[in-house]
């Protein structure tokens, strides 16, 4: 069964149809949703079109984006290239696809998810950018990051190093790489996802970090943790000891390391494991 397109128009009207030929003043369209149609194709897009949404479709490629759009979401398709972008585009969803490269990206970009594709390398990355999501890909080094991105997701790649992070960043998920090193991590930084590496020792943990995983690492000893820390896993290491603990965790895994001192509060931390 064929789902129903769904539109906006300028003036706040919603309607839906069957299929794009019978949309009634199809240029006055802004807003089309099309998610599981199970299309091959689109036609020639309205020229005011603001918001596109077709996800879960079998697209390999797109037609040319008008000069008006915002947000594109072509996650979960076929495609195996995207049109070039519009520069006042700020949204863009295209994981899931066949995708090895992305044109350049505009100034005006806050957000962008390419994960679960074929990219061996990210073009230039612009300055508005906020988040950016390049998980699963074949990337093998990132360039420059914006000052202004609070939430960079580059895991399960081959990334053996990463550029200086952003003063902005409050989220940094870059487990599954071949990491032996970190940089200085920035004061802003809460949540940290650094398991399944390489890494023998971590930077300066930030006194704003709620979050650490770091287990199935080569870590010899970790950093002192700071008091605002709730979630911690350092399993897996080769840690001998452990630094001092505070008594406000949620979650705490620290097994199968190389202990040989007591641990102070083993009854406390037992019962969060």
């Amino acid at each position: 069964m064929v789902n129903e397109i769904h539109v906006e128009y300028s003036n706040n009207q919603r309607k839906t149809y069957l299929n794009f030929e019978d949309i009634e003043n199809y240029n006055d369209v802004i807003k089309i949703n099309c998610d599981h149609c199970d299309l091959t194709k689109l036609p020639k897009l309205p020229c005011r079109l603001q918001i596109l949404y077709c996800p879960y479709n079998q697209f390999t490629r797109l037609p040319p984006l008008p000069d008006s759009l915002q947000k594109l979401y072509c996650n979960n398709n076929q495609l195996d290239k995207l049109p070039n972008f519009p520069s006042g585009l700020q949204n863009l969803d295209c994981y899931n696809n066949k995708l090895t490269s992305l044109p350049p990206l505009p100034d005006s970009l806050l957000y962008i998810n390419c994960s679960d594709n074929q990219l061996s390398e990210l073009p230039n990355l612009p300055n508005s950018l906020l988040k950016l999501g390049c998980l699963k890909n074949q990337l093998t080094e990132l360039q420059n990051l914006p000052n202004s991105l609070k939430e960079l997701l580059c895991n399960n790649n081959q990334l053996t190093k990463l550029p200086p992070l952003p003063n902005s960043l409050q989220h940094l998920q870059c487990n599954n790489n071949q990491l032996t090193k970190l940089p200085k991590l920035p004061n802003s930084l809460e949540n940290l996802d650094c398991d399944y590496n390489k890494l023998t020792l971590l930077p300066k943990l930030p006194k704003s970090l709620q979050q650490l995983y770091c287990d199935n690492n080569q870590l010899i000893r970790l950093p002192p943790l700071p008091k605002s820390l709730r979630n911690l896993n350092c399993s897996y290491n080769h840690l001998s000891f452990l630094p001092e603990l505070s008594n406000s965790f949620d979650y705490l895994n620290f097994k199968n390391n190389n202990f040989i001192t007591t641990l102070n509060n083993y009854d406390y931390l037992n019962s969060i494991i």
